[in-house]
């Protein structure tokens, strides 16, 4: 999960103004400009540390710092969809689901609450939910990337793997040297038995990742699987395949192609 920053891809939903757009302040009659700019420029710093947190997998402090930006500020949007991200992390659906429905009228609409809805749904294995929540999000923001990926897992997860490709094709476009993207597109050739292709985007993936997580550790042993005499290719004891299948947002194993991502 990546946190929301403001208006562009922080890692991959985030919004680089730190201060709400909309008006977040509490306007109550007598209370003084100098107070409202108070609230919010505390609500901003927590919401930026949580952002820094949240970026760095410390989702303990992330949670902590969006709670009392929205304390500060209830109507601090960013905020509460970063919050909801956090929950569905930790698997606190139905806390994700109440602080979603709990939050104030927007001046118009905004893609990233639509896209945490639909990662909400697909969680909860509502796959018509969550592909109409994703979709529209598509709609007011075609240049997230975040939200292509997260829709194209779900169509790999629904097996719908031309519906995947268009959608990753689509991500490619924005950003190819995403390393989120490349690993979703190695996954899909590998899952559709696509292995040169597999192996390439792999190997791709390796160069731009450059960290030794989970994932990156599970490529290498899925490319000593499929191509023992690669240069990157680790021969370490491969995941259980009952362990089940990758969500392409997380630094999980990359699945066998007759697993599913999830």
């Amino acid at each position: 999960m990546y946190p929301v920053r403001r208006s562009a891809r922080p890692v991959a939903l985030c919004v680089l103004l730190l201060l709400p757009a909309a008006s977040h302040a509490d306007d109550r009659p007598g209370r003084s400009e100098r107070a409202k700019l108070e609230t919010l420029e505390a609500s901003a710093r927590e919401f930026a540390l949580g952002v820094a947190a949240h970026e760095h997998g410390d989702l303990t402090v992330a949670e902590g710092a969006y709670q009392r930006a929205l304390r500060a500020d209830a109507a601090f949007i960013e905020a509460r969809v970063n919050l909801a991200r956090v929950w569905i992390d930790q698997g606190r659906l139905a806390d994700a689901r109440k602080l979603l429905e709990a939050a104030p009228p927007q001046r118009g609409e905004y893609p990233p609450l639509y896209a945490v809805r639909g990662l909400l749904a697909q969680r909860d294995g509502d796959w018509s939910l969550a592909r109409s929540e994703l979709e529209r999000a598509l709609e007011l923001d075609p240049a997230s990337l975040e939200t292509r990926v997260n829709l194209a897992a779900l169509y790999l997860e629904r097996r719908q793997h031309a519906e995947a490709r268009v959608q990753l094709e689509r991500a490619l476009d924005l950003d190819p040297l995403s390393p989120v993207v490349v690993f979703n597109r190695a996954l899909l050739e590998d899952l559709t038995g696509h292995h040169p292709e597999a192996i390439y985007y792999y190997d791709l993936f390796l160069e731009l990742d450059g960290s030794q997580s989970e994932r990156a550790r599970a490529v290498k042993r899925r490319l000593a699987e499929l191509l023992p005499s690669h240069p990157h290719a680790s021969r370490e004891d491969a995941p259980d395949a009952s362990t089940g299948a990758v969500d392409p947002l997380r630094d999980a194993v990359p699945a066998a192609p007759d697993l599913e991502p999830r």
